[in-house]
């Protein structure tokens, strides 16, 4: 309701000779930029809001796949309406993947071991799922983030084709794992401290949730917010211009909204103790933005002519390369500290300088 409100409101205004010469909504553009940020945060919000009641319904692994599903959905939708948008902006995909997996892999993770570290000292997990999530994370960010800086521009192609059919690929066989083959990789049983019976926030008796009506819900959020972000688009588009910001504050800008619901349940569960959930969570997402997000953006890029360009610049490239090595020594034992947390939150504020300075 929230956003079918907001969406006709933005019509009237955009409608309006009468605002001013600035921008695509003049004197307003700011004023539209900080709402319409707001309500597709929301917007993205009730999208995780049902796909966790659907978690409960359905219960593990299926309950996190669901959630992360649902967040690559809306960051494909982002990305696509922002894509076709405007003028062709070849390194927006990238960038917004290259935020998204900082904000997930450093700045939740990081956040998540520091609150929890601070409250339960040492926090466990079951090993088998980060070596699990982080060889798929090596693999494809090497692959589709970093290779392509060293091909020539004959190669690309070859490797672009190449990409999305090993992406798909890789997680269609980690999903096969991950609810058939090895779905006890993905489980801790031993959590002290937690409260299973109030896992995700929600009534456990599942028979009270209608799944239909919340995957009802889930698609109908889905598609508002992919009208709102058109809107988002050209209020982003003229405050770069006016007040000449960073070009990189799009891709931010999206990668925060993505990030945003999922980072709420992730600090809820490490804050009870649930560190399993956390690392189910926060890496699924990173995985699953890369490897679904990766060969639909290259698939669009092709249909509409709009190049794309994945490979990181060096900068990037380094701090990528810095944050899954430290996430590869900080995940890589099946136990948490606050003092990893602390690392890989200035591996973020690291980023964040990068992007903004």
């Amino acid at each position: 309701m929230l956003a079918a409100l907001s969406i006709l409101l933005l019509e009237l205004v955009a409608a309006n000779p009468e605002i001013g010469p600035v921008g695509h909504f003049g004197f307003l553009t700011e004023i539209v930029l900080l709402y319409v940020f707001c309500v597709v945060v929301f917007a993205a919000l009730g999208v995780v809001r049902h796909a966790e009641l659907l978690a409960v319904k359905y219960g593990e692994p299926y309950g996190t796949l669901i959630l992360t599903i649902a967040a690559v959905t809306v960051e494909v939708v982002m990305l696509t309406t922002m894509i076709m948008h405007g003028e062709n902006n070849p390194t927006l995909a990238r960038d917004t993947i290259f935020a998204t997996v900082m904000i997930l892999m450093n700045g939740l993770i990081g956040l998540c071991l520091l609150l929890g570290g601070m409250r339960y000292g040492e926090q466990r997990y079951n090993v088998k799922s980060s070596k699990a999530f982080l060889t798929m994370l090596f693999a494809l960010t090497g692959l589709a983030l970093i290779l392509p800086d060293t091909l020539t521009p004959r190669q690309e192609p070859g490797l672009e084709v190449f990409l999305v059919f090993a992406s798909l690929l890789l997680y269609g066989f980690f999903l096969h794992v991950q609810t058939r083959k090895h779905a006890y990789f993905f489980i801790f049983h031993a959590v002290e401290g937690a409260h299973p019976d109030s896992e995700h926030g929600h009534p456990t008796a599942t028979g009270e949730i209608r799944g239909g009506y919340h995957g009802v819900m889930l698609l109908l959020t889905i598609v508002a917010i992919s009208v709102l972000v058109e809107y988002l688009s050209i209020a982003l588009d003229d405050t770069i211009e006016v007040l000449h910001l960073s070009p990189q504050l799009p891709a931010l800008i999206v990668a925060i909204i993505i990030a945003s619901p999922e980072s709420l349940t992730a600090i809820r569960a490490s804050l009870r103790n649930d560190m399993q959930r956390m690392i189910n969570i926060a890496l699924g997402s990173a995985l699953s933005t890369i490897a679904l997000t990766i060969p639909v953006v290259l698939t669009i890029s092709y249909l509409v002519g709009r190049p794309i360009i994945l490979g990181l610049t060096p900068v990037q490239a380094g701090l990528m390369i810095i944050s899954l090595l430290v996430a590869g020594i900080t995940e890589a034992d099946g136990s948490t500290s606050a003092l990893e947390g602390l690392v890989q939150v200035v591996l973020f504020s690291a980023f964040m300088v990068v992007v903004l300075v």
